[in-house]
């Protein structure tokens, strides 16, 4: 059983990773509202802080691309408050 779990995790990861990129690449693509989506999704689906912090600055780009720069600026200074925290 313990097998199995760290399996379902190791995958669980990789998809978490997977979403992560294809945010990423529909803002290179210039789909910003896709990459908004995704990287929404990833920011609640992240399998720790550290991975909260990576998405939610991924995140924070993609809405200052689209001009919310309020919403960017929040998200910013949540992951900035997050990692400062993991520091600690």
């Amino acid at each position: 059983m313990v097998g199995c779990a760290a399996c379902s995790l190791a995958a669980s990861a990789q998809d978490w990773k997977q979403q992560l990129d294809a945010g990423g690449g529909a803002r290179d693509r210039g789909d910003i509202a896709e990459s908004i989506g995704l990287l929404e999704e990833t920011v609640a689906r992240a399998p720790d802080d550290q991975a909260r912090v990576r998405a939610m600055t991924q995140l924070g780009l993609s809405l200052t691309q689209a001009g919310r720069l309020s919403e960017a600026e929040t998200i910013l200074n949540a992951a900035r408050l997050r990692a400062a925290a993991e520091v600690k």
